[in-house]
């Protein structure tokens, strides 16, 4: 909310797009920073963050903020989900000795493809039942 009134009311932030795109990522650091200072969830207040800019800071962009934002933002996304899919290849293989349950993993398998096609399949049917009721 802060980041749309800092984009609504000052508006010699928005001549640059540089700017505007700092401005978007002050006010999410900020954000987790005091969810952390308040030992509450600063992921979950990122998130409540994000949402809320999506939908009231956006719309403040200029239009060439409008395109740094977005492509700042893809080009850290894909950097970080990088970085976690290594790491957690790496550290795979750094597990020595591990049992696996193969009854286990086979189990929640198939509930897991159960419930997948349960969900669609009467999903469908109940929309083809409203579909036809009209």
């Amino acid at each position: 909310m802060a980041a749309s009134l800092l984009l609504k009311h000052l508006r010699f932030i928005t001549v640059s797009s540089i700017k505007e795109t700092i401005v978007i990522f002050c006010m999410g650091y900020m954000t987790y920073s005091v969810g952390e200072l308040l030992e509450v969830s600063g992921i979950i207040c990122l998130l409540a963050c994000g949402i809320t800019m999506a939908h009231y800071a956006w719309y403040n962009l200029s239009p060439q903020g409008k395109t740094v934002s977005s492509a700042a933002i893809q080009i850290i996304g894909f950097t970080i989900e990088a970085a976690v899919f290594a790491y957690l290849g790496l550290s795979f293989f750094s597990v020595v000795d591990m049992d696996w349950s193969w009854q286990f993993i086979l189990i929640e398998a198939a509930i897991c493809m159960i419930a997948r096609f349960l969900g669609t399949f009467c999903f469908l049917y109940l929309t083809s039942i409203c579909r036809h009721k009209r």
